[in-house]
């Protein structure tokens, strides 16, 4: 094991750190590594394809994909905004983060009956067209994405899929907002770790086209593209319901202790 001032770090977060440019402060090395660990001891690490904490202490890092720093680091386009410790957030029109992941090139933990989109909404808003996350083929095909905040003030989400998507009622945008893949029908969605919905939504085989962050990727069109401002998102197998809520509780410390929540 590599050695800090705080002691043993842990093989990813030694990782992560080699491929950051510009390396972080000895206090956000110690979250990252806790982080990491949490997410080991909780099963979670080992489920993701995608992980990236965009409420980073840099632009460079904030791209990086932490489950593997030298593979599907985000690509800027047209400008995205970068704000230090909070995330990335659109302009509304044409700016958004390519993944350079597509679901069904790419995925290994993420399949067409177990999977898992999750996002982290810093932004509070009205309800508004927005898919602030996500990738499908052409009419919708496969769709994998988010919406936090729909204009009916309801939270939709995919996972592989055409036809209905759950919906559930909420009156916030910001938060973590997860939609699960569980089984072949099966479909769920939990915002800050509790359930809110659940569908029956057959599944589709997973699109080849890349996720992008900040809106949609409709077959290659940026559909939907928002403002909001994101601090962390990826995509993994499924996730449980207790899962689900180890999993916000690691993400809020997280981001409590860098200053974005």
């Amino acid at each position: 094991m590599a050695y800090d001032s705080f002691g043993k770090v842990d093989s990813g977060t030694r990782a992560l750190r080699a491929a950051m440019t510009v390396p972080p402060p000895p206090g956000r090395l110690w979250v990252i590594d806790q982080t990491i660990r949490q997410l080991k001891q909780h099963g979670i690490w080992q489920k993701l394809d995608l992980f990236y904490v965009l409420a980073a202490h840099d632009a460079q890092a904030a791209r990086l994909n932490w489950k593997n720093p030298s593979l599907y680091a985000c690509t800027e386009v047209n400008s995205p905004t970068f704000t230090k410790d909070q995330g990335y957030a659109g302009n509304g029109t044409t700016s958004y983060l390519n993944t350079n992941w597509a679901p069904g090139t790419h995925g290994v933990n993420f399949t067409q009956n177990s999977g898992c989109i999750l996002l982290w909404d810093r932004t509070a808003r009205a309800g508004q067209s927005f898919r602030i996350a996500g990738a499908s083929g052409a009419g919708y095909a496969a769709l994998t994405g988010v919406a936090p905040r729909w204009t009916d003030n309801n939270l939709y989400g995919f996972v592989n899929a055409s036809g209905s998507a759950p919906a559930a009622s909420l009156s916030a945008s910001a938060g973590l907002s997860t939609v699960n893949r569980s089984g072949a029908t099966a479909l769920e969605m939990y915002r800050d770790g509790a359930s809110v919905a659940t569908a029956a939504g057959a599944s589709s085989a997973p699109t080849t086209n890349n996720i992008w962050i900040g809106g949609h990727n409709l077959n290659g069109t940026l559909d939907g593209p928002g403002t909001d401002q994101i601090s962390v998102t990826g995509l993994s197998a499924s996730l449980d319901a207790a899962t689900q809520r180890s999993l916000f509780a690691i993400l809020r410390t997280h981001l409590n202790r860098v200053g974005a929540v």
